[in-house]
């Protein structure tokens, strides 16, 4: 998995290791963390909340200011 952490230099490169040509994805999970191409924490806190509200249906939403 490639991160586009410079947009403009890497939008038009292939990255390729061992022949094989590695995809560029907008976020992956990495050790339990959900980690997005521009290092913000929004995919991650709605993932944890989204399984707090599968246990806690009336769990709060986090404000919005965390998102």
């Amino acid at each position: 998995m490639l991160h586009d952490f410079f947009a403009d230099t890497a939008s038009h490169c292939n990255l390729i290791v061992n022949g094989q040509t590695i995809e560029k994805v907008n976020s992956c999970k990495y050790l339990g963390i959900i980690i997005d191409d521009e290092l913000k924490w929004n995919l991650h806190i709605e993932n944890i909340h989204k399984k707090i509200n599968e246990i806690y249906p009336h769990f709060p939403r986090p404000p919005d200011q965390m998102l």
